[in-house]
Parts: structure tokens; sequence; C-alpha cells
């Protein structure tokens, strides 16, 4: 009988410790769309398994929209348009407004400085999946609209993803 308790035991414990990670996997499955559906939508390498974000006028640089599973963060990485080399700014945030369904659903990112960025500036910016808005989960169709701060001046851009895999960047 004791044993029979301990395997109940055991066994419960595993499909406890399977629904959590299955739960994680669905959680990230938002994100996974956000981040990438596994094909360039150029001839640019992706650096980061993301979507990259044009910044009209200013050429010089570009985002990257990208999720680390291992994290369990969602970020965005700014890099100069030619090299795809790190561009540390000295924003603190970055603000992403997705329209979903038609409503607005603001996101603000806090600057996480790579390890070589220098004092005060950021290449990039992220925040924890546990911090989305749950109006964010399981959406196929969404526009983003990236805003941030370089030099003073507001600069951004979007991204129009569409369940076809079809990716409208501006």
């Amino acid at each position: 009988m004791y044993s029979q308790c301990v395997t109940g035991w055991r066994v419960g414990r595993v499909l406890v410790a399977e629904s959590r990670r299955w739960l994680f996997v669905g959680g990230f499955l938002l994100l996974t769309v956000f981040a990438g559906c596994g094909s360039s939508e150029s001839d640019r390498p992706e650096l980061h398994g993301g979507h990259f974000i044009e910044l009209p006028g200013h050429e010089d640089m570009q985002l990257e929209f990208a999720i680390d599973e291992k994290e369990r963060k969602l970020i965005v990485h700014v890099l100069e348009t030619g090299t795809k080399k790190p561009l540390p700014i000295s924003s603190q945030t970055l603000e992403i407004s997705f329209q979903v369904d038609g409503e607005d659903v603001p996101v603000s990112l806090a600057a996480d400085p790579r390890p070589d960025d220098p004092s005060g500036r950021s290449s990039r910016f992220a925040i924890s999946s546990a911090d989305l808005p749950s109006s964010l989960h399981n959406v196929a169709h969404f526009t983003a609209k990236f805003t941030l701060e370089v030099e003073g001046k507001a600069v951004s851009g979007t991204l129009d993803h569409k369940d076809d895999h079809t990716h409208h960047h501006d």
C-alpha cells in the first residue's frame, strides 16, 4: 500500500511538471508569433531569430524584435543597419503600441544593456513575458508601432504581422 501511494505521488508530480511545461510552451506560442516564423523576410540574416524593423528617417539604425525563450523575455535590439552590430543609445525605455482587434495595447520595454554597452546607454530593451498584458496572448494578427528616443527626437517604425507569415515593415 505504501509503495502504491509513493508511486501515485511520483506520477502526480510528473503530471504537474508536464502541465507546467506545456503551459509555458503555450504562453510562448504568442511570443513565437511575435518573434518570427522561421523564415527571413529579406536577404539579411536574422541575428536573434526576430523581425527587423526599419526606422524611416534613421536609415543608419534598425530594430530587431525577438524572443529569448531561455530568459522568458521579449527583446528589442537596436542595431547599426549595415553591420548589424549593437548600437547603444541613451534612451531608457522603448515603447510598443500593439493594435489588436481594434484595441491599442501599450507595452513599455526597459533598457537592458548588454555587458559591453557604455554606461548610461543600451542597445537592448526587454520585458519579461510575465509582465506582458494578457490581451496579447494567442494573437495571430497585429500591428506594432515601436517608438524610442534618439538624440532627443522620437523615432518610430512599424511591424504589420499577419497570420499568412507575410510581414510588412515601414
